[in-house]
């Protein structure tokens, strides 16, 4: 679950990455398109006699200086990113294009239609799902906004807002444009937010009910069906991986119940579980039947597994303060290339019958002798 989680963690990340890549790109997108239509701007407009400049003036005012500032910001911004965070390459990332939007709308601020511009750099940060970025972006663009409607365009003659009344409903117009823009991102980001939080509890509730499948309710450890799941696993494996398979049995554990009860007997078996479950670092435990469970090794040395069966023997054997008077047999087998899993299971099954013959003992099944007894 942990690593399932982890995994998620680390796609989102490459996600964000990604689009981090592309919103910087719309910026470069940007300040090439704008000089590319503006040098088509330049042709059109000779070809009609509509340039009233020198063709140098012309693309020193509207081609290269614009493009260089754009570029100055860009290289900039290419510093910072190499130099920061995470975190803060999404606030470079945005106000990096929220500078170059200002700048082509101090260029070409003749032209309404380029009053829309801040809304590019608020809708493109949307994508990133954090409110304090979007309204970060959404005032940078409409601060500098109001400053270049203020104080006047490229073209040299000042705007006075309160003596043109165009000029005002130009100013009003685009700061609504950005507000709504900034208003929009901030419902996108709300209702995502809500969309990834049931995502996330449909996801919780499917792993609870996962979990819930394959744990024993009894004992808190897994089950049958968790122990086939496993087998599974290991059918699938391209690479023969070496594992122990062990089988542990409480011997007489019907007499615990003619004795003391059934409630008794759960009782017991809990502590088994309990018991069981502290060992999860060293081997995984499965409820195979009533009394019966299933442990399974990535550690292959049958000497010190036996050396942890008989600790786990002693401690089980002690529940109750040994007052019980219960045995625990326990059969083993390791795996083998080209064996599937049910039949190391079968041998290790024989192993625990051979175990239990004898009562409170510790069998390894060998293939030539069947067993071997510690």
């Amino acid at each position: 679950m942990f690593k399932k989680k982890k995994t998620h963690e680390m796609e989102y990340e490459e996600l964000e990455m990604k689009w981090k890549q592309l919103h910087l790109g719309i910026g470069i997108l940007l300040i090439l398109c704008a000089a590319m239509i503006e040098i088509g701007m330049f042709f059109i407009m000779d070809h009609y006699r509509l340039v009233n400049c020198t063709t140098e003036r012309y693309f020193k005012k509207y081609v290269f200086f614009p493009s260089g500032i754009n570029f100055g910001i860009l290289i900039i911004s290419m510093i910072m990113l190499a130099r920061c965070s995470e975190a803060a390459k999404k606030y470079i990332i945005s106000i990096f294009l929220s500078l170059v939007c200002a700048v082509l709308m101090f260029v070409h601020g003749n032209f309404i239609s380029l009053y829309v511009l801040p809304i590019i750099p608020i809708l493109t940060t949307t994508i990133y799902g954090e409110y304090a970025l979007v309204t970060c972006t959404a005032a940078v663009s409409g601060i500098l906004e109001f400053i270049i409607f203020l104080y006047g365009h490229w073209n040299g003659y000042a705007v006075e807002v309160k003596q043109q009344p165009e000029s005002r409903a130009d100013f009003i117009v685009g700061m609504l444009l950005a507000g709504s823009a900034y208003l929009i991102s901030l419902i996108i980001i709300w209702f995502e937010k809500k969309k990834r939080e049931i995502r996330i509890r449909k996801e919780q509730e499917r792993i609870l009910l996962k979990q819930e499948l394959m744990e024993d309710s009894l004992t808190r450890i897994r089950n049958r069906l968790a122990l086939q799941l496993l087998f599974d696993k290991i059918v699938d494996q391209e690479e023969f991986r070496s594992y122990v398979l062990a089988i542990m049995d409480i011997d007489d554990f019907k007499g615990i119940n003619d004795r003391y009860g059934h409630l008794s007997g759960d009782l017991f078996l809990e502590k088994t579980g309990d018991i069981l479950r502290s060992y999860e670092d060293i081997f995984t435990a499965f409820r195979f039947g009533g009394d019966e469970f299933c442990l399974y090794f990535k550690e292959t040395d049958l000497k010190q597994i036996k050396k942890i069966c008989s600790e786990l023997k002693r401690e089980i054997k002690g529940i109750g303060g040994g007052k019980l008077q219960v045995s625990v047999s326990i059969g083993i087998a390791a795996a083998q290339e080209g064996v599937k899993p049910k039949k190391i299971l079968e041998y290790a099954d024989a192993a625990l019958y051979q175990a239990k013959g004898e009562k409170d003992s510790i069998c390894v099944y060998k293939e030539k002798k069947n067993v071997k007894h510690f």
